[in-house]
């Protein structure tokens, strides 16, 4: 896995250049806000808040949240590859970071499960 994730020229361009973390860093936290923003909206809605709001509008963020998931991806393989103390194996041996990794991908498998299944419904009314 480590070597798969040591892309020399990716984390050469991020140490070199004194902007590249700062504003990947910016970028990341930009794709948080959008994934959650959106999940937030959706989440609050299943839970039966704002009713007013029907399910169909808001399925039209959906995209929003996957720009936002791709920005946080993108950036957060930059930030692994571009470690300079340690290269990839300081994130993949971390167990906090590997914890990190498991519950993504909970929420991804829960994301395909409630789009196929719950917005269709919610949306049919």
């Amino acid at each position: 896995m480590a070597a798969i994730l040591d892309i020399r020229w990716l984390a050469e361009l991020v140490n070199d250049f004194d902007w590249a973390w700062p504003i990947c860093e910016m970028l990341h936290f930009i794709g948080m806000a959008l994934l959650i923003g959106t999940v937030g909206w959706l989440d609050l809605r299943s839970l039966g808040l704002g009713k007013s709001v029907p399910i169909a509008a808001l399925e039209r963020l959906i995209p929003i949240g996957i720009l936002g998931f791709c920005l946080n991806l993108g950036t957060g393989l930059i930030f692994v590859t571009g470690n300079i103390a340690g290269g990839p194996m300081a994130y993949i041996g971390n167990l906090a970071f590997q914890i990190k990794m498991l519950l993504i991908l909970i929420a991804g498998i829960n994301l395909v499960a409630y789009y196929f299944t719950g917005i269709a419904r919610a949306a049919a009314g």
